[in-house]
């Protein structure tokens, strides 16, 4: 029989570093232009005739 009394140990360094990873600060910069506001809109219409769906895939261009 196998004996399984380590296997726990990666399971809590992954665990750790997680948790590390948690607190460290983001360098993620939301905004990609300067001067420029985050702001609500509601889309109307999309035109996705450039779309190309194979399987359960879909890529292409939506304008």
């Amino acid at each position: 029989m196998i004996e399984y009394r380590f296997s726990w140990k990666p399971t809590l360094l992954m665990l750790a570093l997680t948790i590390f990873m948690l607190f460290l600060p983001s360098t993620f910069n939301p905004k990609i232009y300067p001067n420029t506001e985050r702001v609500p809109v509601k889309i109307i219409k999309t035109d996705e005739s450039s779309i190309k769906i194979t399987g359960m895939i879909q890529q292409g261009e939506q304008t």
